[in-house]
């Protein structure tokens, strides 16, 4: 694997991984953020005031992911995607791409169907060989340079991203009607 590969990595799966793997001891400290209500106090509750865990490794989240990943090889491959692989977790190929995303009600009127827009907007997306399709829940930060800011850049009218990708992902819910999964990515490699 070559770090030129690497589209997406989510650091906290894999620093949860590394952890159950090595045994390593954590570098861990908890902080207390306070917002902008914080001064806002009752007698069990303060207004936006809340702690974070902040971890620190000796290595990166990328060498993590080189020393994890024959780990990472023992889930299985997701040769299909439909309603049996709702929760689990495993490797998918396929065809990673934007796509234009648009939520309709529709409601008869008295000579035609018009349908109210409820919602636009973006996301990634693979098409597994294996068939079916999954819409990916991302988060920027896991992104590598340059894709983190894919789906705020792209017009609708000009979606031409495209990869064939190789990804580790929890596949989290299914619609039967449309034969789609949404999924969680962990890792995308990029095989072209």
């Amino acid at each position: 694997m070559k770090c030129e590969s690497v589209i997406y990595l989510d650091s906290d799966f894999l620093s949860k991984k590394y952890e159950d793997c090595y045994d390593e001891a954590v570098m861990t400290s908890l902080i207390r953020e306070e917002g902008l209500k914080a001064g806002i106090r009752l007698l069990f509750a303060s207004g936006g005031a809340h702690t974070k865990e902040v971890k620190s490794y000796d290595c990166s989240v990328y060498g993590m992911l080189k020393k994890l990943l024959d780990k990472l090889e023992e889930y299985p491959a997701l040769s299909t995607i439909d309603e049996e692989v709702h929760n689990r977790i495993g490797w998918i190929e396929g065809r990673l791409f934007v796509r234009y995303l648009s939520i309709k009600r529709e409601t008869l009127g008295q000579e035609e169907i018009e349908g109210k827009v409820l919602e636009k907007g973006k996301a990634f997306e693979i098409d597994p060989e294996g068939g079916g399709m999954v819409t990916l829940i991302t988060k920027d930060q896991y992104f590598t340079s340059g894709y983190e800011n894919l789906l705020n850049t792209m017009s609708p009218i000009h979606l031409s991203f495209e990869s064939q990708v190789r990804c580790l992902l929890k596949v989290v819910g299914w619609n039967k009607a449309i034969r789609m999964a949404v999924g969680v990515p962990y890792v995308i490699l990029d095989r072209s």
